[in-house]
């Protein structure tokens, strides 16, 4: 075999392999053994091996963590996520909260544990280092972190649609059907 460019081989005694690619991602960020992905097609799983495409860097997979929480692909949360500092007040559960004015960006809290709150119905961006008021309880708080929810929203494909004429029943009558979600 005649390679394109010189591959230092320190043994004659080596193992070749040619990978099949099955998973892949754009690198985000990296530093210090840790890497952010984004747009991942497929699954990782510990243990395997990545390889940079561009830089032929490459390493094995110990941990995987989704919104900084080590876990696999079986469950994903669609919620955004910030890591806070409280500053004053505690948030109550279903208030809205907002940066500067409720035009510029507002969600509706869901829960906050210790330094965590996640909010659902967000709109506008909430950045890091930005205070967050709540419009009930008066609590403000410093967003040091923020993740986005675990799924893109819109990019599912729709595999099966059917339409089925209404079900005309009893007040004592009871119906099952099934609804199959693929992800």
């Amino acid at each position: 075999m005649t390679l394109a460019v010189n591959a230092n081989f320190t043994s004659n005694a080596g193992d070749i392999y040619v990978p099949h690619i099955t998973t892949s991602g754009l690198v985000d960020n990296a530093s210090a053994g840790i890497v952010y992905l984004q747009n991942v097609t497929g699954t990782f799983a510990t243990d395997d091996f990545v390889i940079g495409a561009t830089s032929g860097a490459f390493g094995q997979v110990n941990v995987i963590s989704r919104h900084g929480v080590t876990k696999g692909f079986n469950t994903f949360n669609q919620m955004d996520k910030f890591e806070i500092t409280p500053i004053s007040g505690t948030f109550t559960l279903d208030e809205v909260v907002v940066v500067g004015s409720e035009d510029q960006a507002n969600a509706i809290v869901h829960s906050v544990n210790t330094g965590v709150m996640y909010i659902t119905n967000r709109v506008g961006d909430f950045l890091t280092t930005n205070t967050i008021i709540g419009l009930t309880s008066g609590a403000i708080a410093l967003i040091t972190n923020k993740y986005t929810p675990e799924l893109v929203f819109g990019s599912g494909e729709l595999i099966h649609l059917e339409y089925i004429s209404p079900i005309t029943r009893q007040n004592n009558q009871s119906e099952s059907f099934k609804v199959i979600l693929d992800f």
